[in-house]
This record gives structure tokens, C-alpha cells and sequence, in this order.
């Protein structure tokens, strides 16, 4: 756990690891989990969504 003065270094750094360039937000989430309760997403089936920013897209395995 990070003290309150450290927070915002520790999320700059976490931020450099999303190829999108920011560390994500709940509406991020919310926004992901809206279409799938939506009839927008009817046709989606057997489907993992990473809502991660892209990292795990630029992981080599």
C-alpha cells in the first residue's frame, strides 16, 4: 500500500504500462460491462473482453 504522498508517482508509473498511456477508471469498466447488458452486444458470444488498456494485447507469450 502506498502512503497518500506517494499515490500519484506510483499511478504515473502504473500508467506507462498501458499502451493506451493511462491507468484505467471504473467508467472504463462501466462502459464495457453497459454494451454487454445492452442489445448492442447481442450477437456476441464466447467473447473475452480485455478491458486492460491493451496490455495484455502487447504481451508476447
Amino acid at each position: 500500500v502506498f502512503p497518500a504522498d506517494q499515490l500519484d508517482g506510483a499511478m504515473e508509473q502504473l500508467s506507462g504500462l498501458h499502451p493506451l498511456g493511462r491507468v484505467g477508471t471504473p467508467q472504463d469498466v462501466a462502459a464495457a460491462i453497459v454494451f454487454l447488458l445492452s442489445s448492442a452486444s447481442s450477437w456476441t458470444t464466447g467473447a473475452i473482453f480485455n478491458v486492460d488498456g491493451g496490455v495484455m494485447a502487447g504481451r508476447n507469450y
